[in-house]
């Protein structure tokens, strides 16, 4: 019996076949997928447009003629899903992904799992700063510790997680427990050596952004406040750039350009649209092909392979078959 279905797939804006290697030497991994759902973008890679905003150390690769998309390295520190980074190597750059071993998010590109509470972490990322063509660098280090969310009662009405810090104790209060104090010093460690990092990027002309919810209390930490001199806050709504969430977030940064980033949500409500298109777009065109066959997917309906002339990592958003059978993905 003819079975012949039609296949919906939005189509990402670059599609390469990706290698793997060795996480330690070169982070370079298969591409999964990324799950948003953004707007379309010219095809052209913004690596090709930078010229004029890269740092001195990369102008010099330019005039010795090193090519920019083999040099140019992005890094991300507290990874999480990895979305970010994945968008940037599908923009033609070369990221890092760090995330901790513990990482409960499902990563869309391989990550390197390194401790940021140790030296050795960090004297790895130094050398790959100092090694490497970097262009660009971000953070969004945990912020339990520091979340006002914290005393606040659960939506069960059960009392919520106690403060572990204030303005007054920015390091944390005096008489917290031993798990809430190795807690409170495990966060402030990996804080004081992001900072003293983002220090040295900044000395190299490397541009950098930390991000937090805008009221954390991760902004008070002294360290932090001493970076204001040479960075900014760049605050903005994530509804206004694609997420389907009400969160207020700030970036301390010292990229001008990310200052485009500072938009408020206007809705009255909960937003569930996007007010702005998306700055970093990923998918070019929606495709609609019919075949009796079904395509090879992965675990996030991405395309594994070319299906019917839709080339891999499309992302399958419904199914129809005939006789009114119908499945949404």
């Amino acid at each position: 019996m003819d079975t012949a279905k039609a296949v919906s797939c939005k189509v990402p804006k670059h599609h390469t076949a990706e290698s793997g290697s060795d996480a330690q030497a070169k982070f370079q991994a298969d591409d999964k997928s990324s799950c948003s759902k953004v707007h379309v973008k010219d095809s052209a890679s913004p690596v090709e447009h930078i010229q004029d905003a890269v740092p001195p150390k990369v102008q010099a690769a330019l005039h010795a003629g090193t090519g920019l998309g083999e040099t140019l390295v992005t890094l991300v520190l507290c990874a999480g899903s990895a979305m970010l980074s994945a968008i940037l190597k599908r923009d033609g750059f070369d990221p890092i992904a760090v995330a901790f071993s513990g990482n409960r998010h499902k990563p869309h590109i391989h990550v390197i799992s390194l401790d940021l509470r140790q030296d050795s972490t960090w004297r790895f990322l130094e050398y790959a700063v100092v090694t490497r063509i970097v262009l660009y660098a971000h953070a969004g280090p945990p912020c339990g510790t520091c979340s006002r969310a914290r005393g606040i009662a659960l939506p069960d009405g059960r009392p919520g997680p106690r403060p572990l810090r204030d303005e007054r104790h920015p390091m944390g209060f005096p008489w917290l427990n031993r798990d809430e104090r190795a807690r409170v010093e495990s966060a402030n460690n990996i804080s004081v050596k992001l900072a003293k990092f983002v220090q040295r990027l900044h000395n190299l002309g490397i541009g950098f952004s930390i991000e937090n919810p805008k009221n954390s209390l991760l902004w008070i930490i002294p360290i932090f406040v001493a970076l204001l001199d040479i960075e900014f806050f760049v605050d903005f709504d994530a509804c206004m750039h694609g997420s389907e969430r009400l969160k207020h977030t700030s970036f301390l940064t010292n990229i001008e350009e990310l200052r485009a980033l500072a938009v408020e949500c206007t809705a009255q409500t909960q937003p569930r649209r996007k007010a702005h298109k998306p700055i970093m777009s990923e998918f070019n065109y929606t495709q609609t092909v019919q075949s009796d066959q079904l395509p090879c997917l992965d675990a996030k309906s991405m395309l594994t392979e070319p299906f019917c002339g839709v080339p891999p990592y499309s992302k399958l958003i419904r199914r129809l078959a005939k006789r009114g059978v119908r499945w949404i993905c």
